[in-house]
């Protein structure tokens, strides 16, 4: 326990003669943290959580789709629902 001690204390000491060494350590270490706090928490509400919907697992993706069920493709689904320009 007291060579944590010393090795705290002289941590603390090192930083302390490199001020600007440890605003930058601080600073990436806070960005760090927050991003990763933000991912997760970003995951956690899209992927981990259920839809707040009744039955959830009956929504389908948005975007097109084929007549079978599939995913139509852009050029296609453009095509299909644009009539031409405007009259």
């Amino acid at each position: 326990m007291n060579d944590l001690v010393q090795e705290l204390r002289f941590a603390f000491r090192t930083l302390g003669k490199n001020p600007g060494f440890t605003l930058v350590v601080v600073l990436v270490l806070s960005l760090g943290i927050g991003a990763n706090t933000a991912i997760f928490g970003l995951i956690d509400q899209i992927l981990v959580r259920p839809l707040p919907v009744r039955e959830p697992e009956r929504r389908s993706p948005p975007g097109p789709r084929a007549a079978s069920g599939g995913v139509s493709s852009w050029p296609r689904w453009h095509s299909a629902t644009s009539s031409g320009p405007p009259a």
